[in-house]
């Protein structure tokens, strides 16, 4: 049975993806990006489908993540990955309501009117993560204001689309 990849890390930018790589491979971990083209290419869906993706065998995958885990101690400024309090339940936050909020806003806007309830939810937090009092800085603070603009945006689609339903109708 060929051995099986698993992600380890999700990078918002390739380019901090390669970073890791070659940290792991410098330690004699193989590993590959995946979802490299797209945050290129679509960079400002970024975080909406998961940036890129950094990928090692299922038995490299302990060492891997303690070597980044490693590396994030020694640097806490490093741009190291995004979903690192996703992973962690104690590290719930308000800043990971407001990434989560800002990919459902992202998703909702392809996704209107059919699911209106992505924005509904991206809302939900949103509100959530004004009312916990917590300040928000430099990115997260971006992530909370673009996530109710795309909920704005998504918005005025459901109107449109109800608008030209109605005249289409008569």
């Amino acid at each position: 049975m060929p051995a099986q990849l698993t992600t380890i890390a999700t990078f918002e930018t390739p380019a901090e993806a390669h970073l890791a790589r070659l940290q792991l491979e410098n330690e004699g971990i193989p590993a590959v990006i995946t979802g490299e083209a797209t945050a290129t290419c679509l960079w400002y869906y970024g975080t909406a489908i998961r940036g890129a993706q950094l990928q090692v065998f299922e038995q490299d995958a302990e060492r891997a993540r303690a070597l980044l885990n490693q590396i994030e101690a020694l640097s806490p400024d490093s741009p190291w990955p995004l979903d690192a309090e996703e992973d962690d339940p104690e590290l719930e936050s308000v800043e990971a309501d407001v990434r989560r909020a800002w990919r459902a806003a992202v998703l909702g806007i392809f996704l209107t009117p059919v699911l209106m309830i992505l924005n509904a939810y991206s809302v939900w937090l949103l509100v959530k993560a004004q009312r916990s009092g917590q300040p928000l800085y430099g990115r997260v603070r971006w992530y909370f204001w673009m996530a109710w603009a795309a909920n704005a945006l998504a918005a005025l689609l459901s109107v449109g689309w109800i608008v030209v339903l109605q005249t289409t109708g008569d």
